[in-house]
């Protein structure tokens, strides 16, 4: 009862204060588990078109490209690992995937089941389950089933797509993301197609963000062309969840940017498309 009269009596200042501070500390375990599915069930020997998965969030699995190692049988394989890249730092090194296994007398076969890495980043949740081990960049987890070995989104992605490309004058194009007019992070190696832009996790945005439950995330491009000119521009901004992995709230794109932005869902990834002209020059009329 003493507890709770003193926490009456606070000031509105140090309320808001404990209750950054609170947030700051406890961000973890407020995040949605992604799981392999259960198993894979191949129909017809020697066609891994024929294999399916079954159960788990199937959503975040590219399951048209299945790869076999040995010849498929028709039979069902059993899940035995997960794997991916934990916080590695170079995005062309971003991995997720599961693997399944099937015992036959000549011996072990195995079908691996990659995560659709051109629309989300997953890894492995070390807050959910002691069976993940890390060695280095990379994290492993084998158990008897995919519920053991838990992954998450660990934070926001943001990705191109084929439409996005230069005209004849662009040499590259560079994204950069930024909060509070503070810098977080901008792609090293801009091309101009294929492959993750950004990826930022939530350490990467708190100095910009500081202790807040929201946190809008500016977003700008910045277009270079043959003769080395500049041009910024001003693509949108995402306000972010700061205490569930900076899971998207909304995506605000500006309508005069030339670019359209909008999120992936049920990925927490935006991607960029290039908008239609006449409709960008109507809003900015």
């Amino acid at each position: 009862m003493r507890k709770s009269n003193y926490l009456f009596i606070l000031t509105a200042a140090s309320l808001l204060s404990t209750a950054s501070f609170a947030f700051v500390n406890n961000k973890l375990g407020c995040h949605a588990p992604i799981y392999c599915p259960q198993s894979v069930v191949c129909s017809n020997d020697g066609r891994l078109d024929s294999c399916k998965p079954i159960g788990g969030n199937q959503e975040y699995w590219n399951v048209d490209e299945m790869i076999e190692d040995g010849r498929v049988s028709k039979a069902e394989y059993t899940f035995f690992n997960a794997a991916s890249s934990y916080q590695t730092p170079i995005p062309n090194r971003m991995y997720a995937n599961c693997q399944y296994l099937l015992k036959t007398p000549s011996g072990l076969k195995m079908i691996t089941l990659n995560s659709k890495k051109s629309l989300t980043y997953i890894e492995g949740s070390f807050d959910d389950s002691k069976y993940w081990k890390i060695n280095g960049y990379n994290a492993d987890c084998q158990g008897e089933s995919p519920g053991l070995c838990p992954f998450i989104e660990p934070g926001l992605y943001v990705n191109q797509v084929a439409k996005l490309q230069p005209n004849n004058n662009t040499l590259y194009l560079k994204v950069k993301l930024s909060a509070n007019g503070i810098v977080i992070k901008e792609n090293d190696n801009p091309v101009t197609g294929g492959g993750p832009w950004i990826f930022i996790n939530y350490d990467e945005a708190l100095s910009a963000c500081g202790g807040v439950l929201q946190c809008k995330i500016d977003v700008s491009i910045d277009r270079f062309d043959s003769g080395q000119n500049q041009y910024h521009i001003v693509a949108g901004s995402v306000i972010v969840d700061m205490a569930k992995d900076m899971r998207i709230v909304s995506v605000n794109a500006s309508p005069c940017s030339g670019y359209t932005m909008k999120q992936v869902t049920p990925f927490n990834t935006i991607m960029f498309e290039k908008a239609n002209q006449n409709a960008t020059l109507n809003n900015c009329s």
